[in-house]
């Protein structure tokens, strides 16, 4: 192959590459997730669903039907209280860098009728997809509970 045909195979490749920016990684995907558990932390989980999600969100929660849509989701949390704490333990994304997940342990800590503190425990999935703005959201999101983790 002559210099002239390597280079017009060799240069389109490059530039393909340099629009596509830089990919996103499973660490960023994580870092995401951090950011979405802390904002719950910060204002609340309906808050925080309400912005991480996306419009067309789907719920898969352990007992109850699927919610679909962003405004079922939320259908669903509203007049809830508590705190929703979690953590991410792992994720992975795609070649294509455009959808991935995150999974990880959650707890829910409210007050019941009699003021007693109620606790549960749980586990999460949440798939991320990359929005037409750039912005990564939610698109299907699932929990179940589970006994509490076992102390390390």
């Amino acid at each position: 192959m002559n210099i002239f045909k390597m280079t017009a195979l060799i240069v389109p490749l490059g530039l393909a590459a340099c629009d596509q920016g830089q990919k996103m990684t499973a660490d960023d995907l994580m870092e995401i997730e951090r950011e979405f558990a802390q904002y719950s932390k910060d204002h609340g989980y309906y808050e925080a669903f309400a912005t991480y999600l996306s419009k067309d969100a789907v719920a898969l929660n352990g007992g109850t039907q699927p919610a679909v849509g962003l405004e079922a989701v939320l259908a669903n949390m509203e007049g809830g209280t508590g705190e929703l704490l979690w953590a991410p333990i792992a994720a992975d994304i795609s070649e294509s860098g455009d959808l991935g997940y995150t999974w990880g342990r959650y707890t829910f800590t409210s007050i019941d009728e009699d003021g007693q503190t109620q606790t549960s425990h749980g586990k999460y999935m949440s798939v991320w997809k990359l929005q037409a703005d750039g912005s990564w959201k939610v698109v299907l999101d699932g929990g179940i509970s589970n006994p509490p983790p076992e102390p390390n």
